[in-house]
């Protein structure tokens, strides 16, 4: 009860296909559109590939049926590069059968982390889930699952792609989210080590890039070193956020102790090899949408040097409008990063002659942003409330943005660490990590990259320095968000540094030099090596997720997408009726709060007061059942109720039962 909800695996047939037109027409997108070398055209020909069929499953999903939208998405990819191909000198594909290695080393490292994600439900298990099995039961743009009267603002490109697992395979949706995260992460690092070799011109450059972007973390772990009065003394000036809460009551405690999470592995992570800006991808890419987010970043010095005019414009505009859909902020930031650089170009105009090629990406990037307010997701729900006179916050009036002084470095675990106090100055270095040191090296490059006309690398160290710096005086609801920001520019550095490392290993090829870089990303890495260890703990597990059950999937198998479009479904878990019936709840207001009727119904419901609170069927469990007065359960034998499943087992889950309450309505509780 993991893998196929039709226990069938000829089901993954159409999802093969659909997949695999996807995938060579990408490679033949890319390897016309962008003169790419032999060894890159397969690898990012897939990456390629990947984003345009989740740009074209977002844009027809929005008119047709989910199975076509799915399945033609494929189709017009694949339609697109054979155009592509013909309007070329058609040179043979052979040529590239060099690029099979690394298509069989991203096969064995998506297996390997989809297997990882299979004995974990951590990283919002919640939302992801729930959007796929939405999605898949066609609602593109999704609603917010736990409660449709509105459309959801989130960025969901990542989603759609487990959608697709859903509906053309047949895959629960967890097993779909995990699948999907061990291939676009997977798939990211393949074409970060082609990045590597791209910005190093050695082999060695893309083995580093592509540990760093697995392993990379802060260096959280050296405050263990720290004397303990300096611990005593900065621990009530250092707020923990969440789920580091659980860690310890201070930061003293916590950095002794793990990091409990629901759904987390056997082994839990130390709380010190943590970080809360610099998260490693190893444990990130567990949520899914910043590994798309990265994947699209990685093919940008890949990509944009090398574009074909026109056709390489079209191409980086359904990127970027994908990027948009992905990981809307991070896309901001490189959109003004290279609106930066093209400024700078025009006071440049004595130097190089690349203001030409680089108009197109220009172009490019503005298309892509246009896109985005108007394909779905955050930049399109946020266009909408603005010209319809909306608030510019959230719901219960909280500021979307504020300022923030004095001045910090915001983490997600350890709150808002104050540059004006040496002490917690030191803390938020500490979480900064020696990325910190890669954004010095970057940034005494970026003037001489911008004059080169390698203007890839320029304008992601403008959006670096604008990430970086942003998040230092603004504030952002709920602000542990903006750390996202901040994440994106560590990561620039981290790609961007390595070449120039390198470079200076090369000219001064000094004993302590090498010892200096090797110390270097020693430090950078250790973090991610010891989160992997923890979370390869659960290799051997294999869990739905949070309060999911067998007997919860063999509903699923029988019912999911089985109820009509506009059903309403009643739980007493906010959202597990969504995920296992591809339909919304109506369990939270748009800030998450409860609603007052939602909790009232669980603690004393009739099926004819849920059909009043527009309710159609219910999801009932027996641990909840049980803990119902008599006479509630004894509302549920009415004539009007009609038992659509049920199911038991011998475990402590008890019975599972789907109820059509649909003929309640219209009386009163």
């Amino acid at each position: 009860m993991y893998w196929l909800m039709s226990g069938d695996s000829s089901s993954l047939v159409p999802l093969a296909l659909t997949w695999g037109a996807s995938a060579v027409g990408g490679w033949l997108l890319a390897r016309s559109a962008f003169r790419l070398e032999r060894r890159e055209r397969l690898s990012v020909g897939l990456a390629v590939g990947l984003v345009a069929y989740l740009f074209a499953a977002n844009i027809l999903g929005q008119w047709l049926k989910p199975s076509t939208a799915f399945s033609a998405s494929g189709a017009v990819v694949l339609a697109a590069g054979l155009i592509a191909w013909r309007r070329t000198s058609r040179p043979d594909l052979r040529e590239d059968r060099g690029g099979w290695p690394l298509i069989l080393g991203f096969v064995l490292a998506a297996g390997f982390f989809t297997l990882t994600g299979r004995g974990l439900a951590i990283l919002d298990d919640r939302k992801n889930l729930s959007l796929i099995s939405l999605m898949a039961a066609g609602d593109i743009p999704p609603h917010f699952y736990m409660n449709p009267s509105s459309l959801f603002r989130y960025h969901y490109a990542f989603q759609l792609l487990g959608a697709s697992a859903v509906r053309l395979g047949a895959l629960f949706p967890w097993s779909a989210f995990d699948l999907t995260k061990g291939i676009v992460a997977s798939l990211s690092l393949v074409v970060g080590y082609l990045a590597g070799i791209r910005l190093t011109h050695r082999s060695l450059g893309g083995w580093l890039t592509a540990g760093s972007m697995l392993f990379a973390g802060g260096a959280r772990w050296l405050l263990l070193v720290a004397p303990p009065s300096f611990l005593t003394a900065v621990s009530p000036h250092v707020e923990l956020w969440g789920s580091a809460g659980g860690a310890g009551e201070t930061l003293r405690q916590a950095l002794m102790g793990s990091w409990i999470v629901g759904g987390g592995p056997p082994q839990p992570i130390p709380f010190a090899f943590l970080s809360g800006v610099l998260e490693p991808f190893v444990l990130g890419m567990q949520a899914g949408p910043g590994s798309l987010s990265r994947l699209i970043l990685l093919l940008v010095p890949l990509l944009m040097p090398r574009s074909r005019g026109a056709g390489g414009a079209a191409v980086l505009a359904v990127l970027m409008a994908c990027w948009g859909l992905a990981f809307d902020a991070v896309f901001g930031l490189f959109g003004l990063g290279i609106v930066a650089v093209a400024a700078a170009a025009r006071v440049w105009r004595n130097g190089p002659p690349w203001l030409g090629p680089f108009r197109w990406t220009v172009v490019a990037v503005m298309a892509g942003g246009l896109i985005s307010l108007i394909q779905g997701g955050t930049l399109t729900e946020m266009l909408r409330s603005f010209l319809a006179g909306g608030e510019t916050g959230v719901a219960g009036g909280v500021p979307l943005i504020t300022l923030r002084w004095p001045p910090a470095i915001v983490s997600s675990h350890l709150g808002a660490l104050s540059l004006f106090r040496p002490a917690t100055l030191i803390v938020a270095l500490a979480e900064l990590g020696a990325a910190l040191v890669g954004g010095v090296l970057v940034l005494g490059r970026a003037r001489h990259w911008g004059r080169q006309g390698r203007f890839d690398r320029a304008g992601l160290a403008a959006a670096s320095v604008i990430g970086f710096v942003v998040p230092m005086f603004v504030g952002y609801w709920p602000d542990r968000d903006i750390t996202r920001l901040s994440a994106f520019s560590l990561v620039v550095w981290i790609l961007l540094a390595v070449p120039v490392v390198l470079q200076v290993r090369r000219a001064v090829p000094a004993p302590a030099v090498t010892a200096a870089a090797v110390c270097g990303f020693a430090l950078l890495n250790l973090s991610g090596l010891v989160v992997l260890g923890s979370l390869m703990t659960a290799l051997p597990a294999v869990v739905l997720t949070e309060k999911m059950a067998p007997l919860d999937a063999g509903m699923a198998t029988r019912m999911w997408d089985a109820l009509p479009p506009d059903a309403v479904v009643f739980d007493s878990h906010p959202w597990r009726a969504v995920v296992l019936t591809g339909r919304p709840a109506r369990s939270s207001e748009i800030d998450y709060s409860p609603r007052p009727a939602w909790e009232a119904l669980v603690a004393n419901p009739t099926p004819r007061s849920m059909a009043s609170a527009g309710y159609t069927y219910a999801y009932i469990d027996e641990h909840w059942w049980r803990g119902l007065p008599e006479a509630a359960r004894s509302s549920f034998d009415d004539s009007c109720v009609r038992t659509l499943w049920e199911g038991e087992d011998n475990a402590d889950n008890g019975f599972r039962r789907l109820i059509d309450i649909t003929s309640c309505a219209g009386e009163g509780g």
